[in-house]
C-alpha cells in the first residue's frame, strides 16, 4: 500500500500567517506567464486540452497565459516543394495569428469567473523555427515565464519520439518547470501531490518551489521514495531522516508526508505509486545524464511521460533559480 506514513511538519498556525501575509500583498506582485507551447501543425485536441488546463491553473495562481506556436516552412532543398518567399512567411504568420486568437477567445468564453476572481490575460505569438530554439530565443529572452505547459500528442512512435525530444530539450535548457498534460485530462485543483525524490540536495530547492504552488490549493505533498531497501514502515535510513528533519525546518509546509515504496526499479515504483494514490499531480526533478547512462538505463522522465495518467510536473535540476508561484 502506498499511503502517507509520517507527517513531516505540523506548524499549521505559522504557515497560515505566512499565507495571509502573502495573499495580502499578492495583487502587488508582478504578474508572470504560463507558456503553452505547440509545434508545427499541432492544433490538436490534446494541445487544446493543455491550453485549457494552463488557463484554469493560471486563474488560480494569478498568472497570465501565452499561447506560442513554432512552425516550419518547406525545405528549399526538397524538390517536391517550391521555394517559399517572404510573402509565404507572413501569410503563414497571419493564418496562425487568426487560429491562436480563436483559441484565446474560446478559453476566455469558457471561464465563468465570480466577482473579484482573477482572469488571466492571454497573449499569442508564433515564430519560424524548431520549437525549443524558438522558445528560447523569442520567449524566455523577453518574458518572465514561470511554467511551460505542453499537451501529449501523437500515438505513432515517430510523433511520440519527437514530443519526448522537445520536452527533454526544454528541460535540458533549464529555463523553467514543464507541465505535461495527458490526453483527455480535465483541470482539477491538485489536492494530492506526489513528489518523487531520492533526497538529494537539489530536490530541496524544487520542494521549496513546489510548496509555493501547493499553497494556492492547500495540497498534501507526499515525498515518494522508491528503493528496495525499504523494509518496514518505521524503518527510516539515517540519510532520509536527516533530509526530512531539514525539510521540516527549511520548507515549513504543514502538509508534507513521507511515502516509502519498496521496488527494485524506480520507474515501476513511481508508476505504481501514481496508480495507488491518491495523486492529482505527479512531480519529478529532471537530471541531465550522460549519453551512456541514457542508453543503458534510460530517462526516468521519458519513461513516465506516457505512463502516468495525471499531469506530470517536471523541474529541471539545472535551473539557476526555482520559481515562486
Amino acid at each position: 500500500r502506498c499511503q502517507p506514513e509520517r507527517v513531516i511538519c505540523g506548524r499549521r498556525c505559522l504557515w497560515r500567517e505566512i499565507c495571509k501575509h502573502q495573499n495580502r500583498f499578492h495583487s502587488a506582485a508582478p504578474i508572470r506567464d504560463c507558456l503553452v507551447v505547440s509545434r508545427d501543425l499541432d492544433f490538436s485536441p490534446q494541445a487544446a486540452a493543455a491550453a485549457n488546463y494552463a488557463f484554469r491553473l493560471a486563474t488560480r495562481i494569478h498568472a497570465n497565459v501565452m499561447l506560442y506556436h513554432a512552425f516550419t516552412m518547406p525545405d528549399p532543398s526538397d524538390k517536391s516543394y517550391k521555394s517559399w518567399s517572404v510573402e509565404d512567411y507572413f501569410l503563414r504568420k497571419e493564418s496562425l495569428a487568426t487560429t491562436l486568437s480563436a483559441w484565446a477567445e474560446r478559453l476566455v468564453n469558457s471561464a465563468h469567473p465570480s466577482s473579484g476572481d482573477f482572469t488571466p490575460t492571454i497573449s499569442c505569438a508564433s515564430e519560424l523555427g524548431e520549437l525549443t530554439d524558438a522558445v528560447q530565443s523569442h520567449i524566455f529572452a523577453n518574458h518572465d515565464v514561470v511554467l511551460a505547459v505542453v499537451g501529449i500528442h501523437g500515438r505513432h512512435r515517430a510523433t511520440r519520439l519527437l514530443f519526448e525530444n522537445n520536452v527533454n530539450r526544454m528541460l535540458s535548457m533549464g529555463m523553467c518547470p514543464v507541465l505535461v498534460v495527458p490526453e483527455g485530462a480535465a483541470y482539477e485543483d491538485p489536492s494530492y501531490v506526489c513528489f518523487a525524490t531520492d533526497f538529494s540536495r537539489s530536490h530541496m530547492r524544487a520542494l521549496h518551489s513546489l510548496s509555493s504552488l501547493c499553497t494556492h490549493f492547500g495540497s498534501e505533498i507526499s515525498l515518494v521514495w522508491v528503493s528496495n531497501k525499504v523494509k518496514k514502515p518505521g524503518d527510516i535510513p539515517d540519510a532520509v531522516r536527516d533530509f526530512l528533519t531539514e525539510v521540516s525546518t527549511a520548507v515549513g509546509y504543514p502538509k508534507l508526508y513521507y511515502r516509502p515504496v519498496r521496488n527494485r526499479f524506480v520507474v515501476n515504483g513511481l508508476y505504481r505509486s501514481s496508480l495507488h494514490g491518491p495523486c492529482d499531480l505527479f512531480v519529478l526533478v529532471h537530471r541531465v545524464r550522460s549519453r551512456w547512462y541514457r542508453i543503458t538505463k534510460g530517462s526516468t522522465t521519458r519513461q513516465l511521460i506516457h505512463r502516468v495518467e495525471m499531469p506530470l510536473l517536471v523541474f529541471p535540476e539545472a535551473m539557476a533559480s526555482y520559481p515562486v508561484f
